[in-house]
């Protein structure tokens, strides 16, 4: 459903910001979005930082409809967006000087906080 926001306004849909962070939705001013970007501009495959609430940092992605809404992006966004999102940290912990192991490596063997594993009685203090 790949429409510009001309054609979402003359078929009287609507839209909405669900933001992936703090799970807040907001309907979208699609006549005021209009006056900003124009007739041509579509929400199709487009996200946007979290405005919805003070201090969150997560992403607001799209939903449109004729009353019914579904999301405004296609599928195979979704891992594009992850590994984004995952670059972006990574860069900002370098930039931090934080160092982080791979979080997907699995935990050293015999590791006892790794999580599922707890130490035996014998070696608790």
């Amino acid at each position: 459903m790949r429409r510009t926001l001309g054609q979402m306004v003359d078929n009287g849909f609507t839209a909405f910001a669900r933001c992936r962070g703090c799970g807040k939705v907001k309907q979208i001013d699609l006549d005021a979005l209009i006056a900003k970007v124009g007739r041509d501009y579509s929400l199709w495959n487009r996200r946007c930082r979290c405005r919805l609430t003070e201090g969150c940092s997560g992403w607001n992605i799209f939903e449109v409809g004729p009353g019914w809404h579904v999301a405004a992006y296609d599928p195979s966004q979704d891992q594009r967006w992850l590994n984004e999102d995952y670059q972006e940290r990574m860069a900002a912990d370098a930039a931090a000087g934080v160092k982080r192991g791979d979080p997907w490596a699995a935990p050293p063997i015999g590791d006892p906080t790794a999580a599922g594993r707890s130490r035996s009685p014998k070696s608790r203090p």
